[in-house]
């Protein structure tokens, strides 16, 4: 597969045959013949075919079918099957395949087919690229009674979501995410034919305004969740469209309105008034926030558990921590909270949030340059439940924050400290010891780290999955063997500036690490094309590499890898 292009469905059946293939009887005869006397292979296929409706669609279709005779019969006759196909398109990734609009249609065609007419409610295509208009008017001729279609990723165009509007009118949820052709005559015929929707994703799709919106407002009172961010960014949506939604859909549970530079703090303060319902909110880059707003969103949605308001200007205008406060009083049931680039917030105020919140599981204060080790201090004695927490750039963190994690929140799974410059090996020690379960670790531009930081990791949290440790000077080559030693299970890693590292420790990684999906490895000079040809040919889940400002033969040898056997996401 050629950088760039995308898989489609046919990927899986032209590159492995036998992946989705049937299997002929005589395969599986004498399988039956040893199965017939355990009591499983006695269920009525009645409750045999209710137990595999439970069954994920990989399983479904490239395992039970092989079973036996019976099983692939019941499987036949599950109803109200979610045909969720993402898995062909991971295992497309890893092979090289040419992308064919056509095949992708007969292939979804052939894969519908295998169940009874109807019995197909749900398609998920997400991420497959350019689906195609034929692969979307399989799906929804072939599925007379869609409840719920998924292109997210799949650069549908307006035609596209017209079709669907025409085929689907008993539609639930939509979600049609970064495709940009999508346009407010798309949105106007999907609220005209679909009134039933519940959930609609149009995240990053800019065409969508006002206009649009209004018409979704006015013909799907029934909307629960939406997420509109990025909408109107060139023609900002308005607070009125936004009191309108509130007026028209009271039921709203989760929305996103990310970058609505139309909406202020009476916008959000409608949605407070009209919403009671809300329980997920997202207003990343809404830069008229005001405190105003935050609070009668407090008071008004007291069931809120999620809010994100990751780098609103709001908080260089005028946005203070009051409604960080009014939060702790009026929302206990909070789960997750974002105030990346919140600079005016600050430790007690997050100590007032920690103590009205306490089952606070994520957190996330990127770049909140006021705050300090007492904010973490005060988040672990309150919030004993906490499972990840961002401290980007929270430059006055020192070691007590790890300790003080590490001492009260056994459940935490995710820790950044990225740029906290005074975390040294005793903080990493003490996260270690007490976070066997620990699975992101992020350490990027820790500069005072050794050694033996990556010693207590490796020894500690086996189940490490994604680190970072880019920029951090006082690591050498030998740290990442001993990483990879103690943490086979590692998905991503990434390190940088490590002029001693060799071809040989990295062969050392691919051996010990073979679940890979993620390498960076940049300005390490001594890296070649073998380092490469180790971590392509024993880490069959790689699907991004990046091997920049090496050597030229490391380089080379990328290239020539994703052209023979494989995307890769990035190209140094």
């Amino acid at each position: 597969m050629e950088p760039g292009t995308e898989p489609s469905l046919s990927s899986l059946v032209i590159s492995d045959p036998g992946a989705l293939a049937v299997v002929p009887d005589d395969e599986i005869r004498a399988q039956e013949d040893d199965q017939a006397e355990g009591s499983v292979w006695r269920l009525p296929p009645e409750m045999l075919t209710s137990v595999l409706s439970y069954v994920d669609t990989e399983t479904l279709l490239t395992v039970v079918p092989r079973v036996s005779r019976r099983w692939r019969a019941a499987a036949a006759e599950v109803r109200d099957v979610y045909l969720d196909l993402r898995f062909v398109h991971k295992r497309a990734r890893l092979r090289h395949d040419a992308r064919d609009d056509l095949g992708g249609a007969a292939t979804l065609k052939s894969l519908i087919g295998r169940f009874h007419k109807a019995a197909v409610v749900g398609v998920s295509l997400a991420g497959y690229g350019h689906v195609g208009p034929e692969v979307v008017r399989t799906a929804v001729e072939q599925c007379p009674g869609l409840l719920a279609f998924n292109l997210a990723q799949c650069h549908v165009t307006a035609s596209d979501v017209v079709l669907v509007a025409e085929r689907c009118p008993g539609l639930r949820e939509f979600n049609v995410a970064r495709s940009v052709q999508v346009t407010n005559v798309a949105v106007t015929a999907l609220a005209e034919g679909c009134p039933a929707l519940e959930s609609l994703v149009l995240d990053g799709c800019y065409k969508v305004t006002d206009p649009g919106v209004e018409v979704l407002a006015q013909r799907c009172p029934g909307l629960r969740t939406i997420n509109f961010s990025g909408c109107g960014t060139q023609n900002p949506i308005t607070d009125a469209t936004a009191t309108l939604l509130a007026e028209r859909c009271p039921r709203l549970e989760s929305v996103n309105f990310g970058q609505w530079r139309g909406l202020s703090g009476k916008g959000l303060a409608v949605f407070a008034e009209r919403c009671p319902f809300l329980v997920s909110v997202s207003l990343g880059n809404c830069n008229d926030l005001t405190d105003e707003g935050f609070v009668a969103l407090a008071r008004g949605c007291p069931d809120l558990h999620t809010f994100s308001v990751p780098w609103c200007s709001g908080w260089q205008k005028g946005l203070t921590g009051v409604g960080v406060r009014e939060l702790a009083s009026h929302c206990p049931k909070l789960r997750s909270i974002d105030f990346t680039g919140a600079f005016a917030v600050r430790d007690a105020d997050m100590a007032v949030l920690a103590l009205g919140c306490p089952g606070l599981q994520t957190i996330n204060v990127e770049a909140c340059s006021k705050l300090t080790d007492a904010t973490t201090v005060a988040l672990s004695e309150a919030c004993a439940g906490l499972q990840s927490i961002n401290l980007w750039d929270c430059r006055q963190m020192t070691d007590a924050s790890a300790k003080a994690l590490a001492a009260r929140c056994p459940e935490l799974s995710s820790v950044d400290f990225k740029s906290c410059e005074n975390v040294t090996d005793a903080g990493v020690l003490a996260l270690a010891v007490a976070l066997p379960r620990l699975r992101w670790a992020g350490f990027r531009w820790c500069s005072l780290l050794t050694d033996d930081a990556m010693t207590a990791l490796a020894a500690g949290c086996p189940e490490l999955e994604t680190v970072n440790f880019l920029s951090c000077a006082g690591l050498t080559a030998a740290a990442v063997v001993i990483l990879a030693k103690g943490c086979p299970r590692l998905r991503q890693i990434k390190f940088a500036e490590m002029a001693e590292l060799t071809d040989a420790d990295v062969v050392a990684v691919a051996a010990l690490c073979p679940k890979l999906e993620s390498v960076f490895f940049g300005q390490c000079p001594q890296l070649t094309g073998v380092g490469v040809t180790a971590l392509v040919e024993q880490c069959l889940q790689l699907d991004s590499i990046d091997f920049c400002q090496c050597s030229e033969s490391a380089t080379a040898a990328v290239h020539a890898f994703s052209k023979r056997r494989r995307q890769f996401n990035h190209l140094p």
